[in-house]
């Protein structure tokens, strides 16, 4: 009865987690980042508050945001991270734009968000790469659900950003 209980009160948070316009009790939670320096800026970790159910961290606001390439190490994960990818290459000039996610996730589960509450598992498969477009806000939103408990050393997230062949073949 708890699992279901559990179940029910997970599927309801997860209706309600879309990007920044996240609304609970919750405080909300920011992932802490850093690169590998300068000669790195596209690559580096994070770490997120295993007292945080729910943890944000929109690329506009880091050094990953101007990078096509971006490899980021996510430190002893634990619950859910909350990933929205803005590219300065065409967020800022409202264009869309394709994330290529590699498939090395396969430690945790990823899902892509939409900004109507829709959650989809991201299914793991054979391919390298997994490609998620834009939205309309010119965002691609991924939640990256890690365990309750500590488990897992770290997982590898990472990705390309690359323009839409819009041209007719």
């Amino acid at each position: 009865m708890l699992r279901i209980i559990i179940l029910v009160l997970s599927l309801a948070l997860a209706n309600v987690v879309v990007g920044d316009d996240f609304e609970s009790n919750e405080p909300k939670c920011e992932a802490n980042y850093g690169t590998n320096g300068p000669e790195f800026s596209c690559s580096g970790s994070l770490s997120t508050d295993y007292k945080c159910n729910n943890t944000f961290l929109n690329i506009f606001n880091t050094p990953f945001y101007d990078c096509s390439n971006v490899n980021i190490f996510w430190d002893a994960p634990r619950n859910n991270l909350i990933l929205t990818i803005e590219a300065a290459n065409y967020t800022n000039l409202k264009q869309p734009f394709a994330v290529s996610l590699s498939s090395r996730l396969g430690l945790v589960p990823v899902y892509r968000m939409y900004s109507n509450g829709q959650e989809v598992l991201i299914s793991k498969t054979e391919e390298k790469q997994s490609v998620h477009t834009s939205d309309e806000n010119y965002q691609v939103v991924l939640k990256f659900k890690g365990p309750q408990r500590f488990q897992l050393y770290g997982t590898f997230i990472e990705y390309q950003v690359a323009p839409i062949n819009t041209s007719a073949s």
